[in-house]
């Protein structure tokens, strides 16, 4: 093995590990907001009686899972929020459209994840219907805005130096990057959209194609 092919290797390995921590924190949200719209607290909806057992519960998720989540809401179809851990949002309408979305069906529940433009760092939300378990439709949706920082922080540390990762969407927007790549305002950019047309999930290519 000459060593270029030892180089290459060992970055492929680095990159498929990397990338599997990723899959791992994404997974572990996207159950939450699975299992958590499916509990009986939600269905304190049906009388929009928020403003107690609910409020506490999305407030209490928040204050367990702090560093995971910006905020936990429960929106009511008319894009009105009923019942959120952040008290200031209860009352307003969140109709903003998405940049990208993508759907992720884990254990009956279809769960959005959605990427928008948040001025320096994609504003990622998951979003997931809150079934009525007394009549046929959903009551709203369980929305958890999450705290992308913790994708940041896999991509800081697992880069080598010379190396950039980054992470795109079916589309081919850059939905996270290591820092050398945030620092010249990639984000949510297409300029890598061509990579999403090579085989498999992980790849390595010339920084050439950054320039």
């Amino acid at each position: 093995m000459t060593l270029r092919e030892a180089i290459d290797r060992n970055a492929r390995i680095q990159a498929e590990s990397i990338a599997a921590q990723i899959d791992k924190l994404m997974f572990e949200r996207v159950q939450n907001a699975a299992v958590w719209s499916r509990l009986d607290v939600m269905q304190d909806l049906q009388v929009r009686d928020v403003d107690k057992r609910l409020s506490s519960f999305l407030a209490s998720v928040h204050d367990g899972y702090r560093g995971v989540y910006l905020s936990l809401s429960c929106v009511a179809p008319d894009q009105t929020v009923l019942s959120s851990s952040d008290a200031a949002l209860i009352g307003t309408r969140d109709a903003r459209a998405a940049s990208a979305s993508t759907t992720t069906l884990l254990a009956g529940s279809n769960v959005d994840v959605e990427v928008r433009e948040g001025g320096n760092v994609p504003d990622v939300e998951l979003r997931v219907p809150i079934a009525s378990s007394f009549a046929d439709g959903a009551l709203g949706e369980l929305r958890l805005r999450l705290d992308w920082s913790a994708i940041y922080d896999v991509l800081d540390q697992g880069g080598g130096p010379g190396q950039a990762l980054a992470v795109l969407d079916h589309d081919g927007r850059l939905v996270a990057a290591s820092a050398a790549l945030r620092e010249r305002g990639m984000l949510l950019s297409k300029v890598l959209a061509g990579w999403t047309r090579l085989a498999g999930t992980v790849s390595e290519q010339s920084g050439e194609a950054m320039n």
